[in-house]
């Protein structure tokens, strides 16, 4: 395997040191050019584009977490109206653990996407960061249905209403 070229054997300054497969590194083809040499690089429209698509879809995700946290004690007081023997505290604890995933993972793939992009141009960052968007919402879905289920089945309401409240519920997130 060769050894890439040094800064100071081309003579040309990278776009940025060296760091790790979250940020970009020079080993990701982002510092050479079509013909396999190495030369300065400025952002393209692509990389501010992608940087600009991952914010603006960051900031909706993070409003969705805002507004999951804000609904929480708003859910716990309108379930007491279905059963008021059974505190639906949890559940509400669930949405706002939910609501706090999306907000961080926002901030990640903010965070990533700025310092990936600026590095290598927007190709691969993109990609890692609708992963974590994917793996987030997954997280929470999983964590809702399974508080939703067990808070529900503890209660004391009938099955019908159980499966009618479940179904309405899951459907929050």
């Amino acid at each position: 395997m060769t050894e890439p070229i040094s800064e100071t054997e081309t003579g040309m300054k990278m776009a940025g040191t060296p760091g790790n497969i979250m940020i970009g590194t020079n080993h990701c083809g982002a510092y050479k050019n079509a013909l396999g040499d190495y030369e300065e690089r400025t952002m393209s429209s692509t990389g501010w584009m992608s940087i600009v698509v991952v914010v603006v879809c960051s900031l909706a995700v993070a409003t969705r977490g805002y507004k999951l946290i804000q609904q929480a004690d708003a859910l716990t007081a309108l379930l007491r109206i279905y059963d008021d023997s059974h505190d639906f505290g949890a559940l509400g604890g669930a949405m706002k653990t939910s609501g706090y995933i999306f907000i961080l993972a926002s901030i990640i793939a903010s965070t990533v996407t700025y310092f990936h992009c600026t590095r290598c141009n927007g190709g691969v960052a993109f990609f890692k960061l609708i992963g974590v968007a994917v793996i987030a919402y997954a997280v929470v879905k999983l964590l809702w249905n399974k508080a939703v289920d067990d808070q529900v089945d503890k209660s004391s309401m009938t099955g019908e209403k159980k499966h009618a409240i479940k179904i309405i519920l899951k459907a929050q997130l």
